[in-house]
């Protein structure tokens, strides 16, 4: 067991930092017990091979198949998880939502329609809010 928490120690569970290799230039993701779990199994083999070999034991295989947590950290990972996955939707949704606004007012100037600065910011702000917004678009009319 204190060979196993030596050498989980080491390891993020999930590594988010994204490394760049300066000889490449590839991107790629650190390591983490839950992206490296046959090379955080090797570690562990050379380890226990190394603190039993005076005893004549060859260690062959050393494979994680389960990794649990405590419920409170289990809960905090899931709720980091939630974030992300929330951010990354959000993030595709107003980039789609840009899209579609700079292709409306693209669209409308092709077909002849004269807007000006404010105008065109006045549209693609009303699609903004109502793409990016949480709640159904309410039609409103201006009075003024």
């Amino acid at each position: 067991m204190a060979t196993l928490k030596q050498v989980v120690s080491k390891y993020p569970y999930e590594d988010d930092e994204i490394h760049i290799d300066e000889a490449t230039g590839s991107h790629s993701k650190g390591l983490s017990l839950k992206t490296e779990a046959a090379q955080v199994s090797r570690e562990l083999k050379d380890v226990l091979q190394d603190r039993l070999a005076h005893a004549g034991v060859r260690v062959i295989a050393f494979n994680m198949t389960d990794l649990s947590y405590a419920p409170e950290i289990a809960q905090a990972m899931l709720v980091r998880q939630q974030a992300e996955a929330m951010v990354k939707a959000r993030k595709l949704i107003v980039k789609g939502a840009v899209d579609i606004s700079n292709d409306a007012v693209s669209q409308l100037e092709s077909k002849g329609v004269q807007m000006s600065e404010g105008e065109k910011t006045k549209i693609v702000t009303n699609l903004l809010t109502v793409i990016c917004g949480d709640q159904r678009a309410q039609p409103t009319l201006s009075v003024s």
